[in-house]
């Protein structure tokens, strides 16, 4: 068509050439046409030329972009049974957005399933009534950490109760640790008051002597001499009583005027009323007969009273109790509940502060 175009120009251009000149000869008209077919010729195909160039670099370049796409891969003819885009095991809230789910062109936030490479196939529908898809199934919880538990408490230790005469301990150590067990009195408390209260008296004894002083009636097959070392006499008067061997005989000088007797005895200076006052709590450890003269009951009196003389103060546990505790339990044992750390002996003339004294002795005991 675009050939039609220009040959139709050039003919009118002849045209109109031959009718401002009627006169020139038929030989030069032939001459002069196809000069100007010559030159429409090569106009033409220069025009032609340039036409063609963009669209053979078009081509080309079209050419070269189709030969670096891979060819896309063919596909098995979609089957409903074993391909389905319906996740089974995803709850509805998290199933994907994507376009070839839902119809939309928003970009899902969720990953895809499939590779960027390949193309999802369209779904099949399906009835309503159809069984062939199973339900989604929701994702189980996961099961709740159970709680820690609180640590349980040790269970305390239940020592058999003491049946016989001999009492537990083959040394004055032995004795000692035995009572914190059992009455949950720190040794160093017990050890710093059987030191101010009896000194010199049972330090280093033999087994078999720590064997004598820890039976039950002592005092009865003994000399006079093992009472007054055993302290089995009366601190006040310095009297032996009356159910000892030595009876009425004394120990050593009486400690200034008492208005009574209280009948101090032992290795921990114990009263016959503290005794009378401890007795009953110490049925579940010796549910028989105790006596203060005995090693081993007269340190378990005091554990047993002292518990009680503590009071409100601070107790953390049954090996270690802080400085206030350890005076105030001292006061009360030197000089009763309404009594003071200061003490004056008047036969002697001794005097000083028990509550110290026993706080300096316990630092000492580990």
């Amino acid at each position: 068509m675009l050939c039609a175009f220009f040959i139709s120009a050039i003919l009118m251009g002849f045209v109109l050439v031959e009718n401002d000149r009627p006169y020139i000869s038929a030989q030069k008209a032939g001459e002069e046409i196809r000069l100007v077919q010559k030159s429409a010729g090569e106009k033409f195909s220069s025009f032609a030329s340039s036409l063609m160039s963009p669209i053979q670099s078009f081509i080309a370049l079209k050419i070269h972009q189709d030969a670096s796409v891979p060819e896309e891969p063919e596909y098995p003819p979609p089957d409903d049974d074993t391909f389905n885009f319906e996740p089974t095991n995803i709850p509805p809230e998290s199933l994907p957005t994507d376009s070839y789910y839902n119809g939309s062109s928003s970009t899902s936030s969720h990953p895809s399933s499939f590779s960027s490479s390949s193309k999802p196939r369209p779904t099949t529908s399906h009835s309503s009534s159809s069984s062939s898809i199973p339900p989604p199934t929701a994702v189980p919880k996961p099961t709740k950490a159970p709680k820690p538990t609180k640590v349980p408490k040790p269970t305390a230790v239940v020592y058999p109760p003491i049946t016989t005469d001999v009492r537990p301990g083959t040394s004055l150590e032995e004795i000692m640790r035995d009572v914190e067990k059992r009455a949950c009195v720190p040794y160093k408390l017990l050890m710093a008051i059987r030191t101010e209260e009896g000194g010199n008296k049972f330090n280093n004894m033999s087994t078999s002597t720590t064997r004598m002083y820890n039976t039950l009636n002592w005092w009865n097959t003994s000399s006079l001499g093992a009472v007054c070392d055993g302290l089995a006499y009366s601190a006040q008067s310095g009297l032996v009583p009356s159910d000892s061997i030595g009876a009425g005989q004394r120990c050593e000088m009486a400690i200034g005027s008492q208005t009574y007797d209280q009948k101090i005895m032992g290795i921990m200076q114990i009263s016959e009323s503290e005794q009378n006052s401890a007795a009953k709590y110490i049925t579940n450890t010796i549910p028989g007969k105790i006596d203060r003269r005995v090693l081993f009951d007269n340190v378990m009196m005091f554990a047993i009273i002292t518990k009680n003389r503590a009071g409100s103060f601070p107790r953390p546990s049954c090996t270690d109790w802080p400085e206030e505790t350890v005076k105030e339990v001292a006061r009360i044992h030197a000089s009763g509940s309404q009594g003071t750390c200061q003490y004056y002996y008047s036969q002697n003339g001794v005097s000083g502060d028990y509550c110290k004294e026993i706080w300096n002795l316990y630092k000492t005991f580990k």
